[in-house]
């Protein structure tokens, strides 16, 4: 994946073919940032340039994700022990679900029946007004004051805990997770743009390097 002259490059520990499991969907670019630690970063970009919910129809609406595909068979919520990255607020700031880890799993086995786990950025409760400069999430899998957002499992909690997050779906096969950003929309903002890198599951590193 080349944008730029930048190469976005994978870095991985005892996984074979690990550009494979990466890929990226919507307004993304490799920038430099002139910045210390993370020098050159990959940006996902939201904007709604007229208002929501006109730009939905008019065009001007655009999100952006990293995305992770698992390359084995079986790739379950329990087999997952560290979800992590780095980030930094460019332009407009956290808010409206973005951005977010989201987790798509295949609740009933054939790839008919998929929900989403959401585990949003920036501090609890509401996930807006995030710090400036770079921040790390830190491993977002087993910490007990991260909220994880299970809506989707029926009638359950926006902010549920990691415990009763893995009781309802340790089992379930995670189909993708994806890093997002899409709420150029949100009130006040029409501009969505945050710098990410080394986005981590488990063995795999996303990173921006130099070619």
């Amino acid at each position: 994946m080349r944008t730029k002259g930048v190469l976005l490059c994978v870095l991985a520990t005892g996984a074979a073919g690990a550009m494979k499991p990466w890929s990226t969907s919507g307004s993304v670019a490799a920038v430099k940032t002139a910045q210390s630690p993370n020098s050159r970063a990959i940006q996902l970009s939201s904007t709604c340039l007229t208002s929501a919910p006109a730009c939905f129809a008019d065009g001007t609406f655009t999100s952006a994700g990293v995305v992770f595909r698992p390359p084995g068979k079986s790739f379950t919520f329990d087999d997952l022990f560290e979800l992590s990255a780095d980030y930094k607020v460019q332009s407009g700031d956290c808010g409206g679900g973005s951005p977010r880890f989201q987790i798509e799993l295949d609740m009933n086995g054939d790839g008919g029946t998929i929900r989403s786990v959401q585990v949003y950025l920036g501090p609890v409760p509401q996930f807006t007004n995030c710090s400036t400069g770079w921040q790390n999430t830190g491993n977002l899998i087993g910490n007990e004051e991260v909220k994880f957002d299970t809506t989707q499992l029926a009638t359950f909690s926006s902010q549920d805990t990691y415990a009763h997050t893995r009781a309802l779906i340790g089992a379930k096969k995670i189909v993708e997770i994806r890093l997002v950003v899409d709420s150029g929309w949100f009130p006040g903002a029409k501009k969505q743009v945050f710098w990410c890198d080394n986005v981590t599951v488990n063995h795999y590193r996303l990173t921006a390097n130099r070619p």
